[in-house]
């Protein structure tokens, strides 16, 4: 049977880190805030983009900006092996600037304020 392991996420970037992998390949690594439906907590994701996507982000994803991820869900186990970490390895990133948000209406949390019902 074919899964289909595609994820979506959206949400203000808490943390960034560039660096390298153990084969030299250029990686970035940030986590964002986002709200799961039904829920006052937020939930933190951690992202992570290899290469050449990487380096074009240098200069765009830093603390506070919004940003659209798309991706696959890629598992980590923490180095005592007992903890399974979930993250995603992003294919696209969308990164919104304050026109951007402005232009969405985006509230202070720079989420697209919702219809009235």
């Amino acid at each position: 049977m074919y899964d289909i392991n595609t994820v979506t996420v959206s949400g203000r970037i808490n943390s960034v880190n560039f660096g390298e992998t153990r084969k030299d390949v250029p990686a970035c690594s940030f986590t964002i805030r986002t709200m799961a439906p039904k829920s006052s907590q937020p939930v933190l994701v951690r992202i992570n983009l290899y290469g050449e996507y990487a380096k074009r982000c240098i200069g765009n994803l830093k603390r506070g900006v919004y940003v659209l991820v798309k991706g696959e869900l890629m598992a980590r186990r923490k180095s005592d092996g007992d903890i399974v970490f979930i993250d995603v390895r992003a294919s696209d990133v969308i990164w919104c600037d304050s026109a951007l948000c402005t232009l969405l209406n985006c509230d202070s949390d720079g989420m697209p304020h919702k219809e009235q019902e």
